[in-house]
């Protein structure tokens, strides 16, 4: 293998354990976007030699390939808009490869959405004309709205709406692209333990759970072929002309596939938190709140929602932005969000072992904002209230 292609942080595509089967010899792209610093130095600490960070816009060859980053275009989402200004910390890039032999040019869009219409003409030579795109579809990887205190019938219009709305924005940039061929994906992942029993009621609920049907729809609407791809099979190109991809997943069966995996995991639990880890929790609760005190003024950060945080239901402590204090006792606001989770997360998430993202993406939140509204910096903020990080120590020699 000559090289690794690194889109961003989260651990389904920046996954060091899997790094680390390959030879330290793989050359390492990785995009300067935000958390950029983790990826390179956890591929330092593991031995990886030849670690490239790509500036916007900047190339390098690997193999026969010349790879181009492109840098977020997800700066602004479905729950706020360009007036609402950009997410200043955006985490998710793309590539574009040309092939130096056939001239086949490919983008992968891993998880930076087609949103920001102003990002994309500014970058608009990176994403011209390519044989393939291939490009998120879906808004699964998401505890939005499924554990924010909503009717089941609340969730399925939200999520619809939401998926509605995707759809136009993106196909309107997608035909300004111009792809011969396009491969809308999304993992078919299978989140599992008793706290994700709402987002696996919901998901069969919501159209864009038939990818074959999301592939046709973008392309009637692009105006272009499109396919899709499933384990084990392949779209082979010929003289940049793409075969069909040869059906041998049960497509039919995916749903059910799904709540079989999902069956068998249905006893797992958390494991229960010790007494003394619990009472821990009073221990981090102040440096985790000033360090986040202190990231608000370092990165300028203006959160308009104040937060109550519960441990097993019961109120912890509370974060008060106007007056930048921590709050012993539940208070009166008008913008709050209420996150409520178990002993055991919090401890990882005060802590810093596990990022917030991360406690999102597994489902282990549950959230309450009044008003119902979307606010980055109030999101972006939380990720700082954890204890400072530590420096990893580098492996002697």
């Amino acid at each position: 293998m000559d090289g690794v292609l690194i889109s961003h942080l989260h651990k389904d595509h920046f996954d060091i354990s899997a790094l680390k089967r390959l030879h330290r010899a793989t050359a390492i792209i990785i995009p300067r976007v935000f958390g950029w610093q983790v990826m390179k130095a956890q591929c330092e600490l593991n031995g990886f030699k030849d670690i490239k960070v790509l500036e916007k816009g900047e190339s390098t060859t690997v193999g026969n390939f010349l790879v181009r980053l492109i840098p977020p275009l997800n700066s602004i989402g479905l729950e706020f808009d360009q007036d609402h200004g950009e997410n200043q910390l955006c985490i998710d890039a793309g590539y574009r490869l040309d092939n130096l032999d056939t001239s086949l040019s490919m983008i992968f869009l891993a998880d930076n959405s087609l949103y920001n219409e102003s990002a994309f003409e500014t970058f608009h030579h990176l994403l011209d004309s390519p044989d393939l795109i291939a490009f998120a579809y879906s808004g699964f990887a998401s505890d939005y709205p499924f554990y924010y205190d909503f009717s089941f019938k609340e969730m399925i219009r939200i999520c619809n709406e939401l998926e509605n709305k995707r759809f136009s924005i993106q196909s309107k940039i997608l035909k300004k692209i111009r792809p011969k061929y396009i491969l809308p994906y999304s993992s078919e992942f299978i989140p599992v333990g008793s706290h994700s029993s709402v987002w696996m009621d919901c998901y069969p609920e919501i159209w864009t759970s038939d990818k074959d049907f999301v592939a046709k729809k973008y392309a009637t609407e692009v105006g272009c072929d499109a396919g899709t791809l499933y384990p084990d099979e392949e779209l082979i190109f010929e003289l940049r002309n793409p075969n069909l991809v040869i059906e041998t997943f049960d497509r039919s069966a995916i749903i059910k596939k799904m709540i079989d995996y999902r069956q068998r995991f249905e006893s797992l639990e958390d494991n229960v938190t010790p007494p003394e880890a619990v009472n821990s929790l009073g221990n981090l609760v102040p440096p985790a709140a000033e360090n986040y005190f202190s990231k608000l003024v370092s990165l300028r950060l203006a959160p308009r929602f104040d937060f109550h945080i519960y441990c097993n239901e019961e109120f912890l402590f509370g974060i008060r932005n106007d007056t930048r204090k921590l709050q012993s006792s539940e208070f009166d606001s008008k913008n709050l969000i209420k996150i409520k989770t178990d002993a055991t997360t919090l401890i990882k998430l005060l802590s810093g072992v596990l990022h917030w993202d991360d406690a999102c993406l597994s489902f282990r939140l549950k959230w309450a904002r009044v008003p119902n509204l979307f606010d980055i910096d109030s999101y972006n903020s939380l990720h700082y209230l954890r204890v400072i990080p530590v420096k990893p120590t580098p492996p002697q020699p």
